[in-house]
């Protein structure tokens, strides 16, 4: 069973060979494609001792990168790391699901995207225009893999932001810490921040 990936980066045209328990950071850059590119795929050679990663470029380039002994090495360890979880990766549906049907007073969820593993909540009865909170979830969550957090299209101060921001990555990492799945504590956790908020702007307005 594969534990990693390729992917494409399309800033500077590289092949990155990337594992699951550290998505965001490449094991491996392939350099060599002037533009864009369209297709990825894995191949494995005749004799099954090493296999390549074949990449298809908008500059009509076809390329074939071979996997080393070294990079082979850091799969395999990576692989490891996964093999020995004690705990499965959740299914975000179920999550989401359970979020949908606790109806959270000041939550609306504005868009779920399973391919990307990702939930956009608007924040509700709130005087503070917060925008939308994006919320995305590596593949090995909740096993020692917070979600990460952003505002889209926020009017809020920036001081606001960040103080709901590491509220939401402390519960975050605390619940991923055990292994426990974050999202509704989470959110509790923004909503009494906000709660907090108001009620101390309203004390400052009555002196």
């Amino acid at each position: 069973e594969n534990f990693f990936f390729c992917a494409a980066s399309q800033r500077n045209y590289s092949v990155q060979i990337c594992s699951f328990t550290q998505p965001y950071s490449a094991i491996k850059y392939f350099h060599g494609h002037t533009n864009a590119l369209k297709s990825l795929c894995w191949r494995k050679s005749e004799s099954e001792d090493y296999c390549q990663v074949i990449s298809w470029s908008a500059d009509q380039t076809l390329r074939y990168w071979t996997i080393t002994k070294d990079i082979e090495l850091l799969l395999s360890e990576d692989s490891s790391k996964l093999q020995n979880m004690s705990v499965s990766a959740v299914d975000l549906k179920q999550e989401f699901h359970i979020v949908e049907k606790s109806a959270i007073p000041g939550c609306e969820i504005e868009k779920i995207d399973y391919p990307n593993r990702s939930i956009t909540i608007k924040f509700e009865r709130v005087k503070i225009s917060l925008g939308e909170l994006k919320i995305s979830f590596p593949w090995l969550y909740p096993n020692s893999a917070p979600p990460t957090f952003e505002f889209i299209d926020s009017d809020a101060p920036i001081e606001l932001q960040q103080k709901i921001l590491q509220a939401l990555k402390k519960t975050a990492e605390y619940e991923t810490s055990n292994n426990r799945t974050c999202l509704t504590n989470c959110l509790g956790a923004a909503l009494l921040l906000l709660k907090n908020e108001a009620f101390l702007k309203n004390r400052l307005t009555m002196m």
